[in-house]
């Protein structure tokens, strides 16, 4: 038997479960979640999709769950404690691959001792910002190759900028094909208690990313109010690109085209439909279409470090952590 471990079965560990329902009969899926009833929605929402040869998991609400093997371990926790997560997982279970959500720690040391844990251990890792598996984001990657710079541009009210920022900041790092990067957050407003996630914050304002060939992504996040909705615009000397995410649209415009801009409906798979794929290939190519941790730690690092610029110049204090998820 092949075996896959979700840690985490709550909003997104929930679909991660939903999409390991393709996964075939020769699976082992073990579920551990704390909470009874986020268990209980988790197990619903996979007997919703179930199908004939659908793996059927073991349920526990904590880590004497699993077993001594794994194949592959998803961790869909929020950020806070993450790395003693993965500390306990490693020290009880032996696995070849692990998946870990965003945003991956609060705390910018905790990249360098996860990395030695994850070495320590011959674990290779994954951290899942899945617009790389999206097929309008792989089509314009490809469009752009070769362009002398590359701008993006994305906005949108109500935004959870800083819960959300590392997966525009990946998809950058992604067309762009450069992960180093500089991150400025002068442009965020102070701090804000995250209504939605009781004891986080989050930002209204711009966010400013440059990498190292110097294009440039620049993140806007409204005041819920605003009812804008999200928008992301990407330009280059070779392609334009307009992306209604919300209406499935995308506008390209091209030289060969004389720049007349050209509509066309597009799918944005659900998270529900990808992760069978993330572990089908990394089981059979030791690989997959995901960020690898190393290089998401070149996203994670500076955007964690200027939302604690920002948090500094607000409050006169530069907390250890930077408490988003």
């Amino acid at each position: 038997m092949k075996t896959v471990a979700l840690i985490g079965a709550g909003s997104i560990g929930s679909r991660h479960l939903q999409a390991l329902a393709a996964l075939g009969p020769e699976w082992s899926i073990t579920v551990v979640e704390p909470s009874s009833k986020s268990m209980a929605v988790a197990q619903s929402r996979y007997e919703d999709v179930t199908q004939d040869g659908s793996p059927k998991p073991s349920y526990h609400h904590s880590l004497d769950g699993l077993t001594d093997f794994i194949d592959v371990c998803i961790l869909a926790t929020p950020a806070g404690g993450r790395l003693q997560l993965v500390r306990d997982v490693l020290l009880r279970s032996k696995c070849r691959y692990m998946v870990l959500e965003k945003v991956v720690f609060q705390s910018v040391s905790d990249f360098a001792v996860a990395q030695d844990l994850f070495s320590d251990h011959g674990v290779d890792v994954w951290v899942n910002c899945p617009r790389r598996q999206w097929p309008v984001f792989q089509d314009l990657k490809t469009a752009l190759h070769g362009s002398e710079r590359i701008d993006g541009h994305f906005s949108r009210s109500n935004f959870a900028l800083a819960c959300n920022a590392v997966h525009l900041i990946d998809a950058f790092q992604f067309i762009t094909g450069v992960a180093d990067i500089t991150v400025d957050a002068s442009g965020l407003s102070d701090p804000i208690l995250d209504d939605k996630r009781a004891g986080y914050v989050e930002f209204t304002g711009t966010l400013k990313v440059t990498n190292s060939r110097s294009d440039m992504l620049t993140l806007c996040g409204y005041a819920s109010e605003c009812a804008v909705p999200p928008v992301m615009t990407v330009m280059s000397d070779k392609h334009r690109w307009l992306f209604k995410q919300q209406a499935g649209l995308v506008s390209v415009a091209e030289p060969s085209s004389t720049w007349d801009w050209q509509e066309c409906s597009v799918t944005v798979p659900p998270q529900s439909s990808l992760t069978a794929d993330i572990v089908h290939n990394l089981i059979t190519d030791g690989s997959c279409a995901l960020t690898t941790f190393a290089e998401s730690t070149q996203a994670h690092v500076p955007m964690l470090n200027a939302f604690l610029d920002r948090i500094e110049v607000a409050s006169g204090t530069r907390p250890e952590r930077c408490n988003i998820t």
